[in-house]
């Protein structure tokens, strides 16, 4: 197999043909691997960063691509470090995305050969000094290559973070599902469901039309930034950046069929704005806005979880996965779980023998029981490792 090496912006844009081909034979097992999930974080977040794809091919036939991207980084204050990352993470903080379950786009069968070439390549390319692979789903046939092949090179290694991703299997109705929940849970639900009737009239309503999902949108935003600017946040959607790529992503996603976008009404009124998306037979939960307006002491964002919930049942939905994180109200109506790990691979050198050593001196700073002075000297060195 040999690998092209895409860094241009055109090369770029001729590249979803073959990665729709690729999604076509099962490669983007997920929402976020798809070539509209990708390109449009590219177009939001290339301002800093350099393309660096690779696509691996078996003869004329593409086996694999890799969705990498460069910038440069400072490690130790003073170090310049040149970082490889998977598209769609590494941005900051008030502007995160947090897609989950990233992962090399290959051809179902392909991992080991594709990645071989992968690892062969990275030897021989002399322009970097760590690689970023953030969240990709523990259970990805890649994960264990990856590191069985970093490790043979001789690269340095790091599991550096795992996160839970919970969800439900979905069963044939929603009492079904209320019958898997534990009692107490199972008990409150359905008497917030009833409370709720007894407030007025009650719809679920999910946006179909342009302006049903524009309508929708702006609740949305408007319902989740409320609530943060009253808890003292900004919000997500006050980073321009993070709404740019939403606000796309949502025409996207409705003009493909995979947009879920509904809302809990309570007199017309919107209590809840789901934003979901539909992909590969589950819905992606992925953010939601709730009134601040009270009601008596039900639980309007959970309910409006069981109606999206109950929304997936009717659609034939397999799963509803609530994405990373573990908030108590996932851990009440979840009924599995799964993992999420990052991995760093650093080639070596004097660059990476200084961040190793800071970061043992940080390890050791944190274990000391004296306070004041050394744990100043803790958050310093955080700041230099990065």
């Amino acid at each position: 197999m040999r690998v092209e090496s895409i860094t241009g912006e055109s090369q770029f844009r001729q590249l979803e043909a073959t990665w729709r081909e690729l999604q076509s034979r099962g490669a983007a097992k997920d929402l976020t691997l798809t070539w509209e999930w990708m390109s449009t974080w590219w177009e939001v977040f290339k301002d800093d960063r350099d393309l660096a794809v690779l696509v691996v091919r078996d003869g004329d036939e593409a086996a694999a691509i890799c969705p990498f991207v460069r910038r440069r980084v400072t490690r130790c204050w003073l170090i310049p470090y040149r970082r490889i990352e998977l598209m769609a993470s590494g941005e900051d903080e008030e502007d995160e995305i947090l897609s989950p379950y990233l992962d090399f786009v290959v051809s179902p069968g392909s991992e080991r050969p594709a990645l071989e070439a992968v690892f062969r390549h990275l030897r021989q390319w002399p322009t970097w000094d760590e690689l970023l692979l953030p969240r990709m789903p523990a259970e990805s046939p890649c994960v264990p290559i990856v590191l069985e092949l970093a490790g043979r090179a001789g690269f340095l290694v790091d599991e550096v973070g795992r996160s839970p991703c919970l969800f439900v299997e979905l069963p044939a109705s929603l009492d079904d599902y209320l019958g898997q929940l534990g009692k107490r849970t199972r008990k409150r639900v359905r008497r917030d469901l009833r409370r709720l009737d007894e407030v007025g009239s009650v719809a679920f309503k999910v946006a179909r039309t342009e302006q049903e999902v524009a309508a929708a949108t702006e609740a949305l935003i408007r319902l989740h930034q409320a609530r943060w600017i009253q808890a003292g946040k900004p919000g997500v959607f006050s980073s321009g950046k993070f709404s740019s790529f939403h606000r796309r992503m949502i025409r996207l996603a409705h003009q493909n069929g995979w947009l879920r976008m509904g809302s809990l009404l309570l007199d017309r009124e919107p209590l809840v704005c789901e934003y979901n998306l539909k992909y590969g037979g589950k819905i992606y939960s992925y953010q939601c806005g709730v009134s601040m307006s009270p009601i008596g002491n039900l639980s309007v964002g959970t309910l409006g979880e069981v109606y999206a919930i109950e929304d997936a049942i009717g659609e034939g939905m397999r799963e509803y996965d609530f994405l990373a994180g573990a908030q108590p109200y996932k851990q009440t109506l979840a009924n599995g779980q799964r993992e999420l790990v990052s991995i760093r691979i650093g080639r070596g050198g004097w660059r990476e023998a200084a961040y190793r050593a800071a970061g043992r001196l940080r390890e050791r700073v944190k274990r000391s029981p004296v306070p004041g002075i050394l744990q100043r000297a803790r958050r310093q060195i955080d700041r230099l490792v990065g």
